[in-house]
């Protein structure tokens, strides 16, 4: 037997199913009042959600390349003739013996003021010297870029060694010269020194000077053109393991000269977390700032609508006054109705946020990053934007008595 409902009283239930009939009843109003939420909430997801994927690809990067790389470099100032190179002949098998170091590479760049370069291909009578850095490195260079182009080799311990003249290219600097085929021979002079072109390194990420270099064995270097100068001392450029260039760093002058450590000036990597952390803070308090403006102008927006809704049922109100039900009723009808929009703008919303990150990502490339505090978020905002604007809405019907409602119709 169904139980029945005492006048003046309501189930709550019954007040649910009053507010779906009323969203459902009505598409075109509830569209417009779910609009402004869903375009909020989509685009403070779309903007969390492409900043957040923006700053994990710059941490993965950053993360894989710098937090590994440790440079030292020979102090100008302690330059002397009788050893202006300060690292030792075996430099780079000491370093390479330290635990968490993967290679060290030994370079400098060739003086072109001091040793008057001139640097010319078989085809070019220009002197490139002014836009092609040349330098001097060991075999270990090869490790400083992702690869060697296919039709060319790189430095070998051999060529080092014996002092070979052979050159091999960084990446732009091979387009420069428009080496595109290794497989044909091809030379280039260096004060009138011929060096055969064998390689061209890919693009190096950790040593960026060399993609527009000319680079030639340092032992070949050492016996045309002298040691490094002043202006370009002797550098080293050692690649380690995750988490080991702080350690090496504090190691590296004692295992090169534990006689003069002084000698090197030694580069480490910055923490990252530190470097960024007031950045994060900063688009932290900026994103909040939005969801702020979001959920205000949604909840005065879905406000305004749901008011235009109740003056058009202003009849029907009034009827339902009449007919013994309470003011209480009808405000928490009101509530749920502008909750119910509010929660389906947002989850709509959401939805279409999570699409354009989605989108960008591919555009770019990129792993899409999202925090899931943000997705539980968006919902949240919309219901409490659609509570609020019920709320505003719901103080006009308690001010709604039913004669007037009726006389309104």
């Amino acid at each position: 037997m169904r139980r029945r409902i005492a006048p003046g009283r309501a189930a709550f239930i019954d007040i649910v199913r009053e507010a779906l009939a009323s969203v459902s009843g009505g598409p075109g109003r509830s569209l417009l009042t779910l609009a402004s939420t869903l375009i909020g909430v989509a685009s403070l997801v779309a903007l969390i959600g492409i900043s957040q994927t923006a700053a994990g690809q710059i941490n993965v990067g950053f993360s894989l390349l710098q937090t590994t790389l440790v440079t030292v470099r020979m102090d100008p100032e302690q330059m002397t003739d009788a050893d202006p190179m300060g690292f030792p002949v075996d430099g780079a098998d000491a370093v390479t013996a330290l635990n968490g170091v993967q290679s060290a590479s030994l370079y400098w760049q060739l003086d072109a003021n001091a040793l008057d370069l001139d640097v010319r291909t078989s085809s070019s009578t220009q002197n490139l010297a002014d836009s092609l850095a040349v330098y001097a490195a060991d075999a270990s260079v090869n490790d400083l870029a992702p690869s060697v182009r296919a039709d060319g080799i790189g430095f070998t311990d051999f060529l080092v060694a014996s002092g070979a003249r052979t050159a091999i290219l960084g990446e732009r600097a091979a387009d420069k010269l428009g080496i595109a085929d290794l497989r044909l021979p091809a030379t280039i002079s260096i004060n009138g020194e011929h060096f055969t072109i064998i390689g061209v390194l890919g693009k190096s990420e950790a040593v960026p000077q060399l993609n527009t270099a000319i680079i030639i064995p340092n032992q070949t270097a050492l016996n045309l053109f002298g040691p490094p100068t002043t202006q370009h001392p002797a550098q080293m450029t050692i690649r380690t393991d995750v988490g080991a260039a702080d350690l090496i760093a504090r190691q590296v002058r004692y295992a090169l000269r534990p006689d003069a450590p002084s000698l090197f000036t030694v580069t480490a990597p910055q923490d990252w977390s530190r470097a960024t952390e007031g950045v994060e803070d900063s688009i932290s308090g900026l994103l909040l700032a939005v969801a702020v403006v979001i959920l205000v102008i949604s909840a005065l927006a879905i406000g305004t609508a749901t008011l235009s809704s109740v003056n058009e049922r202003a009849a029907e109100i009034g009827l339902r006054r009449a007919l013994g039900a309470r003011v209480r009723h009808i405000h928490l009808q009101v509530v749920i109705e502008a909750a119910l929009l509010g929660g389906v703008g947002a989850l709509t919303g959401e939805s279409i946020g999570v699409l354009v990150i989605v989108i960008v990502s591919a555009v770019h490339d990129w792993t899409p990053v999202m925090t899931p505090a943000v997705l539980g978020a968006g919902p949240l905002i919309g219901i409490t934007a659609g509570i609020a604007g019920g709320l505003m809405a719901a103080r006009v019907v308690s001010q709604l008595e039913a004669v007037d409602a009726l006389r309104r119709s």
